[in-house]
């Protein structure tokens, strides 16, 4: 089976979009290992933003039939 460029695309998407999330929960466990509790706070909020655009990244690619995305 051969996957489409939207295909490929939409895949990528959620890669990246997994990878930040990735990204700022190591920061926050490095944070939390030097007890810096302020930066802790902060990558909280980013790791909600980042499920969150994790959540319209899925919803994105479900919604949309994969051949009609940009």
């Amino acid at each position: 089976m051969t996957m489409s460029e939207s295909d490929v695309l939409a895949l990528m998407r959620e890669n990246a979009a997994l990878c930040n999330l990735e990204a700022e929960v190591i920061v926050a466990l490095k944070a939390y290992d030097i007890k810096d509790y302020h930066l802790v706070e902060n990558q909280l909020r980013n790791i909600v933003v980042c499920l969150q655009r994790i959540d319209d990244v899925r919803r994105r690619n479900h919604d949309t039939p994969l051949h009609e995305l940009p």
